[in-house]
């Protein structure tokens, strides 16, 4: 039987051609480069609201526009897929970030920001995850 319920998940990831861009109820949390695998802690997205339409908007095929609501804003490379991220991806996001902040919006700035985990990690990380 399935849920027939409002939709509840609130991560989505963005594929785009060199990038996955990692989202938690519109707002970017995370960027990491598909080829390397590593985390782009300091990525211009990280932080911003996706601008557009919410939900199942037409995102496959065009590119992602994240703002920050002033006059800063990010274009990417048209999405080639959109998927759900599982826990110990979720889970990475609080090594990229710090302390992973709960909520629809939030401000980072470099104090919230630790190293990039690189690739052995993240492989490591995901690999003990239950």
């Amino acid at each position: 039987m399935a849920y027939k319920g409002p939709e509840r998940r609130v991560h989505t990831v963005f594929f785009t051609r060199n990038s996955e861009y990692h989202t938690r109820a519109g707002a970017c949390v995370a960027v990491r480069n598909r080829r390397s695998g590593v985390w782009i802690s300091k990525h211009e997205a990280v932080g911003m609201r996706l601008a557009g339409p919410q939900g199942a908007g037409p995102y496959q095929g065009f590119p992602l526009r994240f703002v920050d609501g002033k006059t800063k804003e990010v274009r990417t490379s048209p999405v080639m897929d959109i998927s759900r991220p599982g826990r110990c991806i979720v889970d990475a996001y609080q090594l990229v970030h710090g302390v992973f902040q709960q909520g629809p919006s939030f401000e980072l700035d470099d104090s919230d920001l630790v190293p990039e985990v690189d690739a052995a990690t993240s492989d490591r990380l995901a690999s003990s995850s239950p």
